[in-house]
């Protein structure tokens, strides 16, 4: 329901400052610059992860906490003690097990020194509210779960508080039975006398936040500040599968996650998530093309280095996304003038400008070179193999520049191959893939 502002909040925070004493080291600062109001005739809830201050701002509030710092103001009156004015639900019932049910709403209208006589009726008048009225005379331990929390509702109700503050009151039953409370307590507070005239609601959970409230307060943790206040102008009675109720339970979601600050006009250019590669992964891609001269068939990169082919797609996509090679469909020239398969290039001295592989084309038709954003001459291509017959048959040459000098692999020294016993290799030695077995002796 919309708020009455013309006769002012009736609770207000301002920059409340709430530290707790810790055994050894500074105080935890708990909530930091809080400027908060609750309002006549609406519900305010609280929403925010775990240890943003939300139960400690209700205690504040209740004048069961006094703050670090910061002023609290109860009808524009400065707050001094115990506020009268407030009904408390706890997360649990936390009911008198030695007590029936209407002794455990009667202790609390005797406590707050209501009238001996008025004791009975309002009681009564309480559990009847709740639908407990004929159950008065049982134990909590004969209770359901959600009759205890009723048996709660009934003790705050029966003080005829003009606030109630609920600090998550349906966290502890079941969904069906939370649903029905919901709607029991709005109903209640919609009533024509208007008692409670507001609700402070504290909740970790989204639809019941958006069902029940009519502004939202959204808090950061470490230290409990107020992230950003939200309205919610769903019409009652409202229903949890309405598309609008949806919407808004996506808005909170995206805040609370912090994609979306409703306070903060949305801007800048979208940020593309790197591949799942290491840093290593990367830097062993690069310096690999760059042994190779340049340029590479990405399959032979993935056989070569040993590495999944998923693993080695990663790391091109990553070292492109970073500028530090370029990938194409059009695959690259080879001496011959044919195009090879997939291959990845190292092209020092480019513009800076990588190509973007096109939506959907077939890994065999990718290339990657690199790119640098300066102007320097192009490197020399290294290579880390030797030739056996005086030229390579990779010759190492720099991508971006047609006149970069080209490297001859010197011809490998006559003499016995490394790996080898006899000299031989072992497609050379009898029965090996080079020739038939050599006749027997």
């Amino acid at each position: 329901m919309a708020a009455n502002a013309a006769n002012g909040p009736l609770c207000e925070l301002r920059r409340l400052v709430v530290e707790f004493p810790q055994p050894h080291g500074p105080p935890r600062r708990v909530l930091e610059d809080v400027d908060l109001e609750v309002r006549a005739g609406e519900v305010l809830a609280l929403l925010g992860p775990s240890g943003c201050g939300k139960s400690t701002i209700l205690r504040v509030l209740a004048g069961l906490l006094a703050p670090t710092g910061g002023e609290v103001r109860f009808r524009g009156a400065p707050l001094r003690g115990v506020n009268p004015a407030v009904g408390f639900m706890f997360q649990g019932a936390a009911l008198f097990p030695w007590m029936t049910v209407a002794r455990n709403v009667s202790e609390v209208l005797r406590a707050a020194g209501t009238p001996p006589a008025e004791v009975p009726a309002r009681t009564e008048r309480a559990l009847r509210l709740v639908g407990l009225a004929e159950v008065a005379d049982a134990y909590p331990r004969e209770l359901s779960g959600g009759m205890k929390q009723r048996v709660g509702t009934a003790r705050a109700l029966s003080l005829e508080p003009e606030l109630l503050f609920m600090d998550e009151p349906f966290s502890q039953v079941d969904a069906l039975t939370a649903e029905a409370l919901r709607a029991e307590i709005l109903d209640i507070w919609a009533a024509a006398e208007r008692r409670p005239s507001a609700i402070v609601l504290v909740s970790h959970d989204i639809p019941e936040v958006v069902y029940m409230a009519d502004r939202i307060v959204v808090l950061d943790a470490n230290p409990g500040r107020v992230r950003a206040v939200i309205d919610d102008p769903l019409p009652r009675p409202r229903d949890y599968r309405s598309p609008g109720l949806a919407q808004l339970v996506d808005r909170l979601h995206d805040v609370i996650t912090g994609m979306e600050m409703p306070d903060v006009p949305a801007g800048g250019a979208p940020v593309e998530a790197l591949p799942d590669a290491s840093a290593g992964d990367v830097i062993g891609l690069v310096e690999y093309l760059d042994a190779r001269g340049g340029r590479e068939d990405v399959f032979r990169i993935a056989a070569e280095t040993d590495s999944r082919f998923d693993r080695t797609i990663n790391a091109v996509n990553a070292a492109e996304l970073l500028d530090l090679v370029d990938s194409a469909s059009s695959g690259r020239p080879t001496r011959s003038g044919a195009r090879s398969g997939a291959s990845a290039s190292w092209a020092s001295g480019s513009s800076g400008r990588c190509r973007t592989p096109s939506p959907g084309a077939p890994a065999a038709g990718w290339s990657a070179t690199s790119c640098s954003s300066s102007s320097r001459s192009p490197r020399r291509a290294r290579t880390s193999r030797r030739c056996s017959n005086g030229s390579c048959p990779g010759r190492a040459t720099a991508a971006s520049s047609s006149t970069t000098p080209r490297r001859r692999c010197s011809p490998r020294p006559e003499g016995p191959r490394r790996g080898s016993r006899d000299g031989r290799s072992p497609g050379d030695r009898p029965g090996g893939p080079r020739g038939p077995p050599a006749p027997a002796p």
